[in-house]
């Protein structure tokens, strides 16, 4: 289980999805000087497509043995990162055009980019177990 690449791709997914949590999506400083951040846990939806992208790739890892499940479960973390990318997208971007706030200055934060990471590891991860099971078919072929 943990001797496969793949194991270590969704596990840094997983956690990608779970620092996303702690850090700031979003933010920027108002006229008076004050400042307003965006987190995740600022928006429902966005709440729980990030909870999705934390668990997903961490109950895939215990798959190991059913390939085929755990192809399915990786392609649903995609999906749903993707969700997450444009979620986060459209929703600091109704953020800061807010009029009510009145930004002097504001930017994307690092966390923004997490979901970007969470899909490229998604990636590797499909290509590991990829492997893995063209590896069982060829063992099966030998016998």
């Amino acid at each position: 289980m943990l001797q496969r690449i793949q194991t270590l791709y969704l596990l840094l997914a997983s956690a990608c999805a779970a620092a996303m949590f702690l850090m700031l999506v979003y933010g920027g400083s108002l006229q008076d000087g004050a400042v307003k951040n965006f987190m995740v846990s600022s928006n429902f939806l966005l709440f729980i497509v990030v909870i999705l992208m934390a668990i997903i790739p961490f109950a895939t890892i215990f798959l190991f043995k059913n390939r085929s499940l755990q192809t399915k479960l990786v392609w649903l973390g995609i999906l749903i990162s993707f969700v997450a990318i444009i979620l986060v997208y459209l929703k600091a971007v109704d953020f800061g055009a807010d009029k009510t706030l009145n930004f002097k200055a504001s930017s994307f934060k690092v966390s923004a980019a997490l979901p970007v990471l969470e899909l490229v590891l998604l990636f590797m991860a499909f290509g590991g177990i990829r492997k893995d099971e063209k590896l069982v078919r060829s063992v099966d072929r030998l016998r």
